[in-house]
């Protein structure tokens, strides 16, 4: 439950951001929603308000959206255990609701076609993808790299740190 809620304008531009993609932009989009926390029980009707409008956005103004529904809270990890039984294709972009791909500034485009080969290639598991394009200080000492290097076609910079980023992974992985 998001504080935005019932408000969809959020996972609505995020959406429009994974369709202007080009390459990624008409691949099939499962939303995941999932239960109430308890502690959160107060807000059940703005979060079924929330789906409901979601609902009517899967049904009639996008394409190849689906909405996978938890009637109890899973969380992340497991909804996306059971996300990942329906996906048939080699990899996968996981974008949070509240994320935008898409370009800002003077920043390149990301080379979908690259990082595609790269993940199922084998390059790496996965890619994701940080804005700013700055490592903040505390996280430097869990990087692998001190600069970036090229795998596949790709710049990385290789972390044994995780933050749930957009990204790009392998289903396998």
């Amino acid at each position: 439950v998001s504080p935005l809620h019932p408000d969809t304008g959020q996972i609505e531009e995020c959406v429009a951001s994974i369709r202007a993609q080009p390459v990624v932009g008409d691949a099939r989009i499962v939303i995941m929603a999932d239960g109430v926390y308890p502690q959160q029980e107060h807000r059940r009707s703005d979060y079924t308000e929330y789906l409901n409008r979601l609902t009517d956005l899967v049904n009639s103004t996008w394409v190849g959206v689906e909405l996978a529904v938890h009637d109890r809270h899973r969380h992340q990890v497991n909804m996306t255990r059971d996300a990942l039984a329906t996906i048939d294709t080699p990899c996968l972009l996981f974008v949070e609701h509240d994320w935008l791909i898409r370009p800002r500034g003077d920043l390149p485009g990301i080379d979908w076609e690259a990082c595609i080969e790269t993940v199922t290639g084998g390059g790496v598991n996965v890619l994701r993808f940080l804005y700013p394009p700055v490592i903040s200080p505390y996280h430097v000492h869990m990087m692998t790299d001190t600069r970036p290097v090229t795998i596949g076609a790709v710049p990385v910079i290789r972390t044994a740190q995780w933050s749930q980023n957009p990204h790009l992974a392998s289903v396998e992985f």
